[in-house]
């Protein structure tokens, strides 16, 4: 499976919307800040909305263990409201090494 623009999503201005473990794979459920650079941005009305957020996911195969998240599953909310998913934290932070992945956000470090 081919990875479309990762380089082009403002990771830290996205947020995190739930998450779902099954087996040994782990799925963060994200609602993404996408650049101009990215091939899927759209122009957006910019007096009511920041940017280009599109939904999305990261699967992680071959989890061996995980830390920083409750370990029930979440799923998005819709908030019918606002208009919106209900997002469980902003992403301040990810780093990638190795086999690790390390994801900060407002409340917790996973």
């Amino acid at each position: 499976m081919k990875t479309l623009g990762i380089e082009a999503v403002d990771l830290m201005d996205s947020y995190l919307l739930g998450w779902q473990k099954e087996h040994d794979s782990l799925v963060l459920f994200l609602e993404l800040l996408l650049t101009e650079a990215h091939p899927h941005f759209e122009p957006f009305d910019e007096e009511h909305e920041y940017g280009c957020y599109k939904l999305g996911s990261f699967i992680f195969n071959e989890v061996t263990s995980i830390q920083g998240l409750f370990p029930s599953e979440l799923k998005p909310r819709w908030n019918e409201t606002q208009g919106e998913y209900d997002d469980v934290t902003e992403i301040n932070g990810v780093s990638f090494e190795d086999k690790y992945v390390q994801i900060e956000t407002d409340n917790s470090l996973m």
